[in-house]
């Protein structure tokens, strides 16, 4: 640091003290840093809601007080389209405080929409309120049978959404309000996407490198395998064998929608039509007792053309 020593600015004139106590002033300057800027932590806000059954989950992203949470009242769940309206009848903060749980009554319909909404008397646990515009957060009731979470999407020619949660496949469009797909589309899907391949299953020569297995990527989180091994019979001759192998890999395909529950039963009908002609006919049969049919009076063709 610069040192001036004062005494001897006496026999200075006023004008040369003046330049030596400016230049004093300015290495002085040079030696304090400037002050370190203190981050400001964001508002208390909702960081992510879940829901199912009459169960909904707030997640906050710091913890709140819980004394300021409020009752149930002071809480609101609402359908954004067509969903079952609830009433909050019990709220609870856990361990932590980062977390409130709701109980709703009645249960809250799935494949549906959500928004929860917290009261403005939340506090964090400094005592600042809650954020008014992280006061919701929206969320999709998952299907029973279905976790939190497991949902994946892939997309199709027609630029819809395959949703391959859980074994369960729907053709939408980017929304969790839109009514599931019909069955024939159901069908249609289930068939006609490649199925990865067993490892002892022969694989068709395609002449590519390397050799094609079939299947996407979605097969690595889950156990239920996606689509039909129908295309591993592109160039099996129309026999007796082949017949059986349609039949099978149909009825594996399909197998999921009984499993869930969409369908009572599926019935798979093959037929050998000519020499290179195979039918497949597939009746659904529902829990009302209706049934709805898909037939390809060509399957080769069909197959060629999916």
């Amino acid at each position: 640091m610069a040192t001036v020593d004062l005494a001897r600015l006496e026999s200075f004139s006023a004008k040369t003290a003046t330049n030596v106590l400016a230049r004093l002033a300015f290495h002085v300057a040079l030696d304090v840093e400037p002050p370190v800027p203190v981050p400001v932590p964001p508002p208390l806000a909702i960081e992510e809601a879940s829901g199912k059954g009459r169960s909904v989950t707030v997640t906050f992203n710091e913890p709140i007080d819980p004394g300021t949470l409020g009752g149930p009242g002071d809480w609101s769940v609402s359908p954004l389209a067509a969903g079952v309206h609830v009433v909050v009848t019990d709220v609870a903060v856990l361990a932590g405080s980062r977390v409130a749980v709701l109980t709703t009554l009645p249960e809250m319909t799935t494949i549906e929409s959500y928004r929860v909404t917290a009261p403005a008397t939340i506090r964090d646990l400094d005592g600042n309120p809650i954020d008014a515009a992280g006061r919701t957060a929206d969320f999709v009731v998952p299907r029973a049978s279905e976790p939190e979470c497991a949902t994946a999407w892939a997309a199709t020619a027609d630029g819809d959404l395959l949703d391959v949660g859980a074994g369960f496949f729907e053709l939408v469009p980017w929304s969790p309000t839109v009514p599931p797909a019909s069955l024939d589309q159901l069908v249609w899907v289930s068939l006609f996407s490649d199925r990865r391949a067993d490892p002892d299953d022969e694989l068709p020569d395609r002449g590519g490198d390397p050799v094609y297995r079939g299947g996407w990527w979605g097969d690595t989180y889950t156990d239920n395998a996606f689509g039909s091994k129908l295309w591993l019979l592109a160039r099996a001759p129309v026999n007796a064998t082949t017949l059986l192998k349609v039949r099978q890999y149909a009825e594996e395909a399909l197998a999921w929608m009984v499993d869930t529950g969409i369908a009572a039963r599926v019935d798979v009908t093959v037929e050998r039509q000519d020499l290179g002609r195979v039918a497949l006919k597939v009746v659904v049969s529902k829990s009302d007792g209706t049934k709805e049919a898909v037939a390809w009076p060509d399957l080769w063709a069909a197959f060629q053309a999916a």
